[in-house]
């Protein structure tokens, strides 16, 4: 975690000021209600929008999310080309960034 790092003056990130200063819309939220309003206007929104929560840093929840990691387009291996074409559909339900 940042808190244990051997840093003497650690700097805090605003991350809705820096998604913000990029070309996002962002906003801080702070309970389960806010989350869902929050999501909703991230929905209709036209370009990327980040919502912040603060977090418990020691507790995780299961979660899942579509990661663009890139796939090589050709090869021999079975398991590769079957990952292409799984990267290739979540591709196609990918939002445009900002």
């Amino acid at each position: 975690l940042l808190q244990d790092c051997k840093v003497e003056n650690l700097q805090k990130v605003d991350f809705v000021q820096h998604a913000t200063s990029m070309g996002a819309l962002g906003e801080q939220v702070e309970s389960t209600a806010e989350l869902e309003a929050a999501f909703k206007r991230a929905k209709a929104a036209d370009r990327t929008y980040v919502i912040c929560i603060k977090t418990q840093p020691s507790k995780w929840t299961p979660g899942d999310a579509w990661w663009d990691v890139g796939v090589p387009e050709v090869s021999d291996r079975e398991e590769v080309r079957k990952a292409r074409s799984d990267h290739s559909e979540g591709q196609k339900r990918q939002r445009l960034g900002v």
